[in-house]
């Protein structure tokens, strides 16, 4: 009898922090707590040139945790298994964003999806991310169906980042901290200054 009520303790896992969340996350998938803060994506230039694409994440609020989870598959990385086996190459059916980010405010998760893409008007994030949803989507609700944690409820966000390479590339209106606002579909998109290398994103103002 002991044994059956310990075995419904474990099936009833609670979700109260990012903590727990990295208990059910493969650690190869995890980015390490002091590189969390930093995105990176190589990309190539409109002239063919390798260029890299950095973002910041910063916070202000310590009561704000996180974690950054990179899930690429063995193409780019060989010691990762291949992330979608059930799908033929091509097709985007392997697309994935850059980084996905579960982070707790307030008794509030969210699920943060990040793109990075070079500034161009046809080179945007939005249909690598809406694909990201359904990804991130399944991960939580995978948790919830198990029966092995209770369930606990999320927010998508959908963050396109895009790198203007140089200043008169960039977007007309520079997007700070107190203008982060998400259109209807729960994407907001933030443009660099062109004249920085790495741009600075408030995870803060990106919880709401």
């Amino acid at each position: 009898m002991t044994n059956h009520k310990n075995y419904l303790c474990v099936l009833s896992m609670p979700i109260r922090s990012i903590s727990d969340i990295a208990q059910l996350i493969d650690t190869r998938y995890v980015v390490s707590d002091e590189n969390k803060h930093m995105l990176v994506e190589d990309n190539v230039t409109c002239a063919g040139k390798h260029f890299v694409s950095r973002a910041q994440l910063i916070t202000y609020d310590s009561t704000i945790k996180y974690m950054t989870c990179r899930f690429e598959d063995n193409r780019n990385n060989r010691s990762l298994p291949e992330l979608f086996p059930y799908f033929s190459h091509g097709h985007n059916l392997g697309a994935n964003c850059d980084y996905i980010v579960f982070a707790h405010h307030n008794e509030a998760f969210y699920v943060l999806l990040f793109e990075l893409k070079l500034y161009s008007p046809k080179n945007r994030p939005n249909v690598q991310l809406n694909i990201s949803e359904t990804f991130a989507r399944f991960i939580v609700d995978r948790f919830n169906a198990t029966g092995n944690v209770s369930p606990f409820e999320f927010h998508v966000r959908k963050i396109g980042v895009r790198d203007p390479q140089i200043a008169k590339m960039r977007a007309k209106q520079y997007t700070q901290a107190k203008d982060y606002a998400y259109d209807e579909h729960n994407y907001f998109e933030f443009c660099g200054d062109g004249k920085t290398t790495t741009m600075s994103i408030v995870l803060d103002a990106l919880l709401k």
